[in-house]
């Protein structure tokens, strides 16, 4: 059986992929913060093919817990997705030069940057018994320098164009060992983070990520949006 792993499940994007995986009859490890009730419940629905671990990916000792015990436990990963991400300041707000947060520009590299390096550098190991070998960071066009057009969200756009470098530097780096590396631009997604006026469903961006990287292979646009269109660095 295929397992995917999935960074950050306690709900959106998160939520929607496992749902997906799960409905499809794929194994899914999934990654929490803390305990929610939509996690409780979709394990529930589907007893024994979901595993719910805990994790803050800003803590490397507890990303390489996980990774361990999962070793432990003979357990190989086809699927690795780093989901989980932060944005401090609200979609499309213009944050005047003095109150440009050290603080948030930290919190938000942390997570978003440092966060998949952390997932990926420990759990790269549980993926060599694959055949699969594929990995997907969830980034966003705003970490498009190309198509950079305003000055909003300076922290979270920052950390999306370093995270874009990033997965393109490891693309090379595990290129030996035929890992398949993919940013992904999920769309703008009715989440806590991308808010209600979004046009773009949970489900919908889910389904678009998954079906990628299904077809995904080491040629492909490395860069693109969930519905399969290639992104300008």
């Amino acid at each position: 059986m295929t397992t995917v792993f999935i960074a950050g499940i306690s709900r959106g994007i998160g939520l929607a992929l496992a749902q997906r995986y799960l409905s499809q009859g794929v194994a899914v490890i999934g990654s929490v913060r803390t305990p929610s009730e939509e996690v409780n419940t979709l394990k529930s629905r589907f007893p024994g093919a979901l595993d719910v671990v805990t994790i803050d990916v800003t803590c490397r000792a507890a990303v390489e817990a996980v990774a361990r015990d999962l070793r432990q436990a003979e357990r190989v990963i086809d699927v690795l997705i780093c989901n989980a991400g932060v944005n401090p300041t609200k979609v499309g707000e213009i944050t005047m030069l003095q109150e440009i947060s050290d603080d948030d520009m930290q919190c938000t590299l942390d997570v978003n940057v440092i966060g998949p390096l952390r997932i990926v550098r420990a759990f790269q190991p549980l993926m060599l018994g694959s055949g699969v070998r594929k990995i997907a960071i969830v980034s966003s066009y705003v970490g498009s320098i190309g198509r950079t057009d305003s000055g909003a969200m300076i922290a979270y756009c920052v950390s999306k164009a370093a995270v874009n470098m990033l997965g393109r530097r490891l693309h090379f780096l595990l290129g030996e060992d035929d890992f398949k590396l993919l940013l992904v631009h999920p769309g703008w997604v009715r989440t806590d983070m991308g808010g209600h006026q979004a046009p773009v469903s949970t489900e919908e961006s889910a389904r678009g990520i998954a079906r990628i990287l299904s077809g995904f292979q080491r040629d492909s646009p490395q860069f693109q949006d969930y519905e399969g269109n290639p992104i300008d660095w």
